[in-house]
């Protein structure tokens, strides 16, 4: 049996929807939206989704948090727990900057450890905003 899931952005002013038929249960759907762009999080028992638009980290990179230390690839990937995981995943493999991220192939991306859909989307999305 199949049911239809439709996923909605949580943000206040925005409008948009994940929808997917799946014989799985609601996890399949959010990890079909992980490869989207999409993320969710935990609050309590609350299950909040935003979509990828509404995901993407918009910060001053002057603003950097603590924990990173001023890096470039933080800065570039965001100061949340997706661009620091990501970040740290590069960074303990070699890569240091955008220059170096940006040879990079989708497949050498995703071949390396701890780098999933999610991190590959946010680093083509960064990338693409950022470095044109």
């Amino acid at each position: 049996m199949s049911i239809e899931i439709t996923l909605r952005c949580n943000t206040d002013d925005c409008t948009s929807t994940l929808t997917t038929t799946t014989t799985e249960n609601p996890a399949a759907l959010r990890r079909h939206g992980g490869t989207a762009g999409w993320t969710f999080s935990f609050t309590g028992e609350q299950i909040t989704d935003l979509c990828g638009r509404c995901s993407t980290p918009h910060h001053d990179p002057a603003d950097a948090c603590i924990r990173c230390a001023r890096r470039p690839l933080h800065d570039l990937l965001g100061h949340d727990r997706l661009g620091h995981r990501t970040a740290n995943a590069l960074l303990q493999q070699g890569i240091e900057n955008a220059e170096q991220l940006k040879q990079l192939t989708d497949d050498d991306i995703l071949d390396r450890r701890r780098i999933g859909e999610g991190g590959l989307y946010r680093i083509r999305h960064q990338l693409e905003l950022h470095h044109g």
